[in-house]
Formats: C-alpha cells, sequence, structure tokens
C-alpha cells in the first residue's frame, strides 16, 4: 500500500506497510488500537517517533463517486494543520492512502494530536443522575469552550462537519478538545452517515449539501440541546430555549449569523437556566 502524504503544499511517498485491518502501521506511524469506528471510517491510536508523542490516526475510506474531491478534503487539512487553539487537537499530517492489492480500498487519513481524556459522550453519562445547577454550569462551561473553538475554526474559513459529543475530548482537567475535524471535509453526506447520528446533522447535510459554519451551529445546539434535556422532567428557561432553538433552526439563513452571536446569546441566558433549574429542585 503506498499514501501520498501533505507536508505544507508538497506530496511525498512513503510506505504503508500494511492495511488498517491487519493493525500495520501507516508509514512511520504503527497502528495500535481502536479508538472509534463510525460512517467516516476508523481511529487508531499510535506514536510518532519523530515528535515523540502520542497520535491518533483517522482513515477514511472515499467511495469512488468522490474520489475526484479529495483534493478538497486535503485543502481542508492544510488549513486545520494551520490553525492554533487551546480548544482544538493539533492536526500533524494527512493524506492519500490506497491498498495496491484492491485499489477500491483508497481513502485520506488524518494525523492529529491525542488528547487524554473521555469523549463528550461518555462524560455526559458520568454526571449525576439529576442535573443540579453544578452540572448544568458544567455542561453550558464546556460547550461555551467548544463553541470558541469553532469560533476560530470558522475564522479562518474552516468547518468540522460533524459537531456532536463524540466529536469532543474532555481532558482530565474538564476542558473540551474539538477532534476529528477534516474527516470528511467537504465531502457531501452520504444517507447512511445520517442514520449514525440522526439528531446532530443538520437538514441540509442530511440532503446531501456542503458542510459551513451554520451545520457546526446547527450540531452544536443540537448536541447542546440533548445534554441539557438528559433528564425527564428537567425544564429549559424560554430564553435558552429559544437561543438553542434558533441554531437549530431548518433554514440556515435563520440561524445565528455567527458563532460569536450565538455565544453572546448564550452567556446572557445562563442567569434564566439556573433560576429555573433551582426552583424545580427546591419544589
Amino acid at each position: 500500500m503506498n499514501v501520498r502524504t501533505m507536508a505544507s503544499a508538497a506530496y511525498i511517498e512513503v510506505p504503508l506497510h500494511a492495511t488498517h485491518e491487519d493493525m500495520g502501521s501507516l508509514g512511520r506511524y504503527a497502528l495500535r488500537h481502536e479508538l472509534g469506528a463510525g460512517a467516516c471510517g476508523t481511529v487508531w491510536t499510535s506514536f510518532d517517533p519523530e515528535a515523540n508523542c502520542e497520535v491518533a490516526v483517522t482513515l477514511m475510506r472515499t467511495p469512488a463517486s468522490q474520489r475526484h474531491r479529495r483534493g478538497e478534503v486535503l485543502e481542508q487539512a492544510r488549513g486545520w494543520m494551520a490553525l492554533r487553539h487551546p480548544g482544538i487537537a493539533r492536526v500533524h499530517e494527512a493524506g492519500v492512502f490506497v491498498d495496491p492489492r484492491d485499489r477500491t480500498r483508497t481513502g485520506v487519513y488524518v494525523v492529529r494530536e491525542r488528547v487524554p481524556g473521555v469523549d463528550m459522550q461518555r462524560w455526559l453519562d458520568m454526571l449525576p443522575a439529576n442535573l443540579d445547577p453544578p452540572a448544568a454550569e458544567q455542561i453550558l462551561d464546556l460547550f461555551t469552550e467548544l463553541g470558541h473553538a469553532l469560533a476560530a475554526a470558522h475564522a479562518q474559513g474552516l468547518a468540522h462537519r460533524d459537531v456532536r459529543p463524540a466529536s469532543v475530548i474532555v481532558d482530565f482537567d474538564g476542558h473540551a478538545h474539538l477532534v476529528d475535524f477534516a474527516a470528511v471535509g467537504t465531502l457531501p453526506m452520504h444517507p447512511s452517515d445520517a442514520d449514525e447520528t440522526p439528531r446532530y446533522p443538520a437538514p441540509e447535510l442530511r440532503r446531501g449539501g456542503s458542510a459551513d459554519a451554520l451545520a457546526d451551529q446547527y450540531g452544536f445546539c443540537a448536541s447542546l440541546h440533548a445534554a441539557l434535556i438528559r433528564q425527564p422532567g428537567v425544564r429549559l428557561s424560554r430564553r435558552l430555549f429559544d437561543v438553542i432553538r434558533r441554531g437549530m433552526a431548518d433554514d440556515p439563513a435563520a440561524r445565528w449569523p455567527s458563532m460569536d452571536a450565538l455565544l453572546a446569546a448564550l452567556a446572557k441566558s445562563r442567569g434564566g437556566w439556573l433560576r429555573v433549574l433551582t426552583s424545580k429542585l427546591r419544589g
């Protein structure tokens, strides 16, 4: 198997000694343990001997009908490689892999910083059964961090495309880190992708449209809404509900104009949320 790797603007050939199903290696990256798998591909733990650090390697198969657009995906990956933000896992490398034994098995890979911690979905599942004000504050704090990370990406013309709790790592200090970006870049969503996470993709993505900042906003708000209403009987304040509902509008033009605008509205709505929740607990 051979790989074309993107280093700055150049492409170089590096050997891929085995397929990822064989738990082999991608160039200098030994594929160790599978972190996860989904409609977009598989994520593996690895170690970069040159940088002397743990990394995560994402391998994404691309259907034959979309291979002509892999250049767009790699351009997106180049943007993520240049981005520096404490809430975004750093991308080290990206390229194209092809299996010479079966040339239909090809796709894009991305090597990123591995953030120690758990994904946000698991973190949410570990919260107390009864959502109290401190837990609610933690959720809102994490999503505020996530929102600032997305705003930084959008300012550079980048879109994540798959914003959901499983695409966020909560580190052991309780901070959020956006991961698994550039997984499919600008490739349209395949119908089966929407079946994987039906609550989070924006309607335009489910219809096969391209990803953009407004689609990310929808995924952010859908994730926040799901996190806050996990317990039966929990009511959101009208002000907070309206902020989230606008971000989840079916029409992208009806959503907030930017993540910054959404975050400002979210900050103003937090006091109302806590008053409603505290009143509910005391009652």
